[in-house]
């Protein structure tokens, strides 16, 4: 017999009402959000070291591995799931930890090392290597507050210890406060968050974590992407526009080459016997927007760098020169000597970061390599722009092709240079036309194949450049810029070309 419409009504009122006294008004909202459009699990994880010998198991609890024979009596013990998931799960190299008092189970916890399903985001996971991910423990109630959980963990410590693993991670509702409680106690500390906004086709997944290293990865969820700045993630990113065959029009390429170099040539410095680092070479690798090799008359020394090793390999492919080197390093921890550099020129590259923090952690590593009276020529996303906002949705909902990090103003980005040391002698705006809206004008004339359209387009498109020369530019540049100076005596600010307001 089915429930009807006021029935299933009333049974939802009542079990708001009991949550809303048991557990409170925000874990109340978050269940009814986690019913609708949101949901979000906190990432908790913990170091795999030896447990501290002991003098064994207490009594009569034995701590063993479920193999196939066991089956069924695992299935009297937990009815959540049909013999053959629990089969399934073992052949695929799952291992469920089993505590026994005198021959019967009383506790169980599972572990998987390397693909798995988060059943509450309904989403696929791929962990990373030397991580194990442990899910679905339980205790019958009469063993609850026992230490029976914690005789298991011991043990499982040692045995994923012994096989070269390095970190256990699960994951925790927010809410859920005594089991966050029992897990701290435990050793293990948050690391990071993921879920996903909307619904059906509009569901976007999200992920956010606070380490360098991100324990694992999102598999065909909607709106993802491998987040974090690794090699890892741009490696692939590279390869999926490679696959595409497209990085971006020509004609835009070509105007964002010629404004970078322009910016550089105006403002670095450039001398014979300087040396110059470039903090991304994504550009050499990928398209005509390359500029770096332009330079090599005009410098001693020219290194590009790039964290994907990916990109290194394919930007050395396209430029070679006497003068012009590549390799792989990232900008957080850069492998040079202090004050190796003359001038450093970064476009866009520190905008890409998950945590604003490596922002003012990554300047600080360009003013030690910088020589003092250095300049570094500097771009990030311009959040003033009218249309970051647009570019911010559609990055949302998986239009871009690579992860954004955050946009900043012009009066932000003075902010985090003078924090880093700087001394910053010049700002501007560049590349006054709406990105998402220039890529996808170029797309539509091209595909009309309307020769006069094409080009009147283009010209309307230089003509805006001239922007940047008015006092809307930084609500039309797509990107903010700065020419920034490590200070030394010989370096007078007064000199400075003037900021424009």
């Amino acid at each position: 017999m089915t429930t009807s419409g006021p029935a299933r009504g009333k049974a939802r009122l009542r079990r708001a009402i009991q949550i809303f006294r048991d557990e409170g008004l925000r874990s109340l909202w978050f269940k009814f959000l986690g019913e609708t459009v949101y949901r979000r699990m906190d990432l908790i994880e913990r170091d795999i070291t030896p447990a501290p010998a002991s003098a064994g198991p207490a009594g009569n609890l034995q701590v063993s591995l479920l193999s196939p024979a066991e089956v069924d009596e695992f299935m009297d013990f937990r009815d959540y799931a049909d013999r053959n998931t629990v089969l399934q799960r073992l052949a695929q190299g799952e291992r469920c930890f089993l505590v026994r008092d005198q021959g019967a189970i009383v506790h169980c916890c599972w572990t998987v090392t390397a693909r798995t399903t988060i059943d509450y985001l309904a989403c696929k996971v791929r962990l990373a290597s030397g991580v194990v991910y442990v899910y679905e423990a339980y205790t019958a109630r009469g063993y609850r507050g026992r230490s029976v959980s914690s005789m298991r963990s011991a043990a499982m410590l040692d045995y994923f210890s012994a096989r070269g693993y390095r970190r256990l991670l699960a994951v925790v509702w927010p809410e859920n406060l005594p089991v966050y409680r029992s897990l701290e106690k435990a050793g293990y500390t948050v690391v990071g968050r993921i879920g996903y906004l909307g619904r059906g086709r509009c569901r976007r997944y999200f992920q956010h974590y606070t380490g360098n290293e991100t324990p694992l990865q999102l598999l065909d969820a909607p709106g993802t992407r491998p987040p974090g700045y690794g090699e890892g993630y741009w490696n692939h990113v590279t390869e999926n526009l490679e696959a595409q065959r497209h990085y971006l029009d020509p004609f835009l390429a070509e105007l964002k080459r010629r404004e970078n170099l322009r910016l550089v040539r105006d403002w670095g410095g450039l001398r014979p016997d300087g040396r110059l680092l470039k903090t991304d070479v994504f550009e050499e690798a990928m398209g005509a927007d390359a500029f770096l090799g332009d330079l090599q008359d005009e410098v001693g020394l020219l290194t590009g760098m790039d964290v994907s090793t990916a990109v290194v390999r394919r930007a050395a492919g396209r430029f070679s020169g006497d003068r012009l080197r590549f390799l792989a390093a990232d900008v957080r921890r850069l492998p040079f000597a202090d004050a190796r550099f003359s001038t450093v020129v970064s476009t866009s590259t520190l905008d890409h970061f998950p945590e604003p923090a490596d922002l003012g952690v990554s300047l600080r590593e360009l003013f030690r390599v910088l020589e003092p009276g250095g300049r570094l020529v500097i771009t990030l996303d311009n959040r003033q722009n009218l249309f970051d906002p647009l570019l911010r949705l559609a990055h949302w909902l998986g239009m871009v092709p690579y992860f954004m990090g955050r946009s900043y103003t012009v009066s932000e980005l003075r902010g985090e240079l003078g924090a880093a040391g700087f001394c910053v002698l010049d700002t501007t705006a560049i590349l006054h036309n709406p990105r998402l809206v220039a890529v996808g004008t170029m797309r539509l004339v091209r595909w009309l194949r309307w020769r006069p359209l094409i080009e009147a387009t283009q010209k309307l498109m230089l003509a805006a450049q001239g922007l940047e020369a008015t006092r809307l530019c930084y609500f039309t540049g797509s990107f903010v810029a700065a020419l920034a100076v490590r200070p030394a005596e010989q370096v007078q600010t007064s000199a400075a070309r003037g900021e424009r307001s």
